[in-house]
């Protein structure tokens, strides 16, 4: 016996209207998936979501202040210290710091704010505990007094290197305060450029005796 053909399905007004399209996935920077709905009111009503949560969002930024909310401060990003660890410091404080490097020319710091992205000279005193940090800071000493002798015709001798300052960019630079010795001690101040990538490579840009009215050593 042939097969009954099935009735041919005919539309109805009766019938279940098509259930809405599933959304399509879309990968995230954060490595997850968000969901993309093409059904308009389904938009509609997560753009108001948006804006609702957007208009909160402002409010409560008019509503706080720097110190509320300094992250939000880009400016103030910069004097953070990198450790989390470390204290931040006052704005008073970084104005000594570079005044102090200023009026000195980065021999004397005496207020250090810390090692931030905004700090640049920074003190070396606990390298002074280590023989070999210590004998490589008299040898470029020695140098640079050498140099000054020939040009000034002194006979100065270096004595003790008192306190150091550094400052890394693109070559590794010393501040040195030392004492030396011409008949009597004196101060002198050395600032010596290393340049690392090149060998037995140094600059003595400053020589001088220390300046008047430093900070104390």
């Amino acid at each position: 016996m042939p097969p009954v053909p099935l009735p041919e399905h005919e539309e109805s007004d009766d019938d279940e209207s098509p259930s809405p399209p599933l959304p399509e996935a879309l990968v995230t920077f954060g490595g997850g998936n968000k969901f993309v709905y093409s059904d308009d009111e389904e938009l509609d009503s997560l753009k108001q979501k948006v804006n609702e949560e957007d208009a909160e969002s402002s409010e409560s930024e008019d509503n706080s202040s720097e110190c509320d909310t300094p992250e939000r401060d880009t400016e103030k990003l910069w004097y953070r210290p990198y450790s989390r660890g470390d204290t931040v410091v006052d704005k008073a404080c970084w104005i000594r710091y570079f005044e102090q490097i200023h009026d000195s020319e980065g021999f004397d710091i005496k207020d250090y704010p810390g090692s931030a992205p905004m700090s640049s000279i920074f003190p070396m005193q606990g390298y002074l505990q280590h023989p070999e940090f210590m004998e490589k800071m008299k040898d470029f000493a020695r140098r640079a007094i050498e140099h000054y002798n020939e040009k000034m015709g002194t006979s100065y001798v270096v004595n003790e290197i008192l306190k150091v300052n550094g400052h890394s960019i693109k070559h590794f630079m010393y501040y040195i305060t030392l004492s030396v010795k011409n008949g009597e001690n004196e101060y002198f101040q050395v600032k010596v450029v290393d340049r690392l990538h090149l060998y037995n490579s140094l600059d003595f840009p400053i020589v001088r005796p220390r300046a008047k009215g430093g900070l104390d050593i």
